[in-house]
C-alpha cells in the first residue's frame, strides 16, 4: 500500500508498526488516514512535529478503530482527539503521575478522563 503515510514514515518507525500490526499494517494505516483526511498539511505536520510521527500514526489508528467505518471526524475533532492520545500516551509513562492516578488521586483521575474523553470522540449521528 502506498499512501501519505508510508512516503513519510521513518524506517525505523516503518519497521516498528509493521512489527507491531503485522498482517493489519494495511488496515491501520487506512484508519490512520481515515481520522487524518480533513485535516490539512500544516495541521499534519504541525502534530508530528509535537508528537512525533509513531505517536500521530498510533492515535490515528486508536481513533480510527473506535469510530465506525465511514465515520468522518471534523478536522478540530481530529485534531483535539489526536492531541489527546498522545497527553494520554505521556500520561501512562510517567511514574508519578500514574502513582497518584492509581492511588485515586481525584485531580489525577479528571485530568486522565477528560483525556481519554477527548481521545475517543463520540459521532454524531446523520440525520436521517
Amino acid at each position: 500500500m502506498s499512501n501519505r503515510y508510508e512516503q513519510r514514515i521513518g524506517i525505523g518507525v516503518d519497521a516498528e508498526l509493521r512489527d507491531k500490526w503485522g498482517a493489519s499494517y494495511d488496515r491501520h494505516l487506512e484508519s490512520a488516514q481515515a481520522v487524518t483526511d480533513n485535516l490539512g498539511a500544516e495541521t499534519i505536520v504541525a502534530l508530528e512535529e509535537e508528537i512525533g510521527t509513531r505517536a500521530l500514526l498510533e492515535g490515528a489508528v486508536a481513533i480510527g478503530t473506535h469510530l465506525r467505518m465511514g465515520t468522518v471526524l471534523e478536522p478540530d475533532v481530529a485534531e483535539a482527539a489526536l492531541r489527546a492520545h498522545a497527553e494520554l500516551q505521556r500520561m501512562k509513562s510517567n511514574p508519578e503521575f500514574m502513582r497518584l492516578y492509581m492511588g485515586g488521586d481525584h485531580h489525577a483521575r479528571e485530568v486522565m478522563e477528560r483525556a481519554y474523553q477527548l481521545a475517543h470522540p463520540t459521532p454524531v449521528e446523520d440525520e436521517p
